[in-house]
């Protein structure tokens, strides 16, 4: 049974770690693709930009407004097709920069609160390599003990619990005996 529960633990240690090591490569793909889906986004907006710059002093919400305000249903089409563009830029934008911000904020970005069509593109196109870099197998290291050392936890508090039990249940059954 001892040999039994050694496995386990090292089943879990080593498939927890083989599994975290991969977050490290995820973030940071996932910032390379976030960046390059926004450099993308910035070449699409900078046409109307240099329209919304040359006519209505750089405000793109204007150029969009003047669009829209068009009796023609194709420039009307125009400014909804601008504006969802300009949104996609300033959503991009601002998770880029809060990606940038730090570590925590990049794992952050990229596990809690990722871009949907990020998150999506990442996925799609990633590999499932074990890379020996130093800091992802420290972090797929350190995951794997943590969740170790929590399940051991959580079993001996479990036993601990049913033996209690077992004693109850035993100083009742001898106290009606």
């Amino acid at each position: 049974m001892k040999t039994l529960l050694s496995c386990a633990r090292l089943f879990v240690l080593l498939g927890t770690a083989l599994l975290a090591v991969q977050v490290p490569f995820y973030v940071g793909q996932y910032g390379e693709t976030l960046a390059a889906h926004y450099a993308e986004s910035q070449r699409s907006l900078g046409q109307f930009q240099d329209e919304a710059d040359r006519f209505f002093d750089g405000s793109i919400a204007e150029l969009v407004s003047h669009y829209r305000d068009s009796d023609d249903e194709v420039f009307q089409a125009g400014g909804e097709s601008i504006q969802a563009i300009y949104h996609r830029n300033l959503v991009l934008e601002r998770s880029l920069t809060r990606y940038r911000t730090g570590p925590v904020s990049a794992y952050t970005q990229a596990l809690v609160r990722p871009v949907p069509e990020i998150k999506r593109a990442v996925l799609s196109d990633y590999s499932y390599v074990i890379r020996l870099d130093p800091g992802a197998i420290v972090f797929g290291l350190g995951v794997g003990v943590a969740l170790t050392l929590v399940l051991e936890l959580l079993a001996r508090g479990g036993m601990l619990l049913v033996r209690s039990a077992r004693r109850r249940r035993r100083a009742v059954s001898r106290g009606r005996a």
